[in-house]
């Protein structure tokens, strides 16, 4: 399972342009196995959660793989962010 050290060369170009923040979901990489179920929107309440730790409003999504389906479950359920 990937994470979002991955992505870190893409981080370095746009970081220029963009505020850029990065999340790896849990049961991923070296994070602990999670017991919830491993579901797209589990991992979207996820990023909802970093999204208020972080105090982030509207925000554009990138996410690579698996990634990239919590960020269209995201753009559908969440549009205003």
């Amino acid at each position: 399972m990937g994470s979002s050290e991955s992505l870190q060369p893409l981080k370095e170009v746009l970081q220029n342009d963009f505020e850029v923040y990065m999340y790896t979901f849990n049961s991923h990489c070296r994070k602990e196995i999670s017991q919830e179920d491993f579901t797209i929107s589990n991992f979207a309440d996820e990023v909802i959660v970093f999204l208020k730790e972080n105090s982030l409003d509207e925000i554009a999504i990138f996410g690579y793989s698996m990634g990239g389906y919590v960020g269209l479950y995201l753009a559908k359920n969440f549009p205003k962010k």
